[in-house]
């Protein structure tokens, strides 16, 4: 579900609600893409050392975490910290 009120976007994501300012684009396109990046989970996961850092270099903040498996609730609290830090700029 996805509300629009002036420049503000809230959205539900896994029973979280999301607000943040939208600073994107107006036009339909650019919404939709916007929103399809918003779709994909905020963590991905990486399975090498050359994958992580190629991605640390394209930002300047990068958190990584190690874990056991998915199913655990570390990497659970992990995944729901990444998305509602997603829009935070560092």
């Amino acid at each position: 579900m996805i509300i629009f009120k002036s420049d503000f976007l809230s959205f539900w994501k896994k029973w979280f609600k999301f607000s943040f300012e939208y600073n994107g684009p107006r036009e339909a396109n650019g919404i939709v893409k916007y929103m399809l990046e918003q779709s994909r989970p905020a963590a991905k996961k990486m399975s090498n050392l050359a994958e992580i850092e190629k991605f640390m270099s394209k930002d300047d903040v990068t958190i990584v975490g190690f874990f056991a498996s998915e199913d655990s609730t570390t990497f659970e609290a992990y995944s729901d910290s990444a998305e509602m830090l997603r829009e935070v700029d560092f």
